[in-house]
């Protein structure tokens, strides 16, 4: 079962945080996975309307283990779609 709370990511991710490099790669992975934002948050954990927030670029970062969680649900490596401190 994915990590369903902020703190539970945070912790997770020891508070580090991916940024999205493009709001429409995120778009164009979900939708080659034939996933809808709905059945992608599902998989993540995480709320429909955050997918949406980053779809459109109004949030433009999360915790690394979601990033790698919504990476691995689109079946796109997260370095593909998110930038680290290791992966600029």
């Amino acid at each position: 079962m994915p990590m369903r709370t902020i703190s539970e990511r945070a912790a997770a991710s020891g508070g580090a945080r991916a940024v999205l490099r493009d709001p429409a790669r995120l778009v164009a992975a979900r939708r080659a996975a034939h996933l809808s934002q709905a059945s992608l948050a599902d998989a993540t954990g995480c709320h429909k309307s955050l997918i949406g927030h980053l779809e459109v670029g109004r949030v433009d970062s999360v915790y690394v283990v979601l990033a790698d969680a919504i990476a691995a649900a689109v079946h796109t490596p997260a370095a593909d779609l998110f930038t680290t401190g290791s992966n600029q």
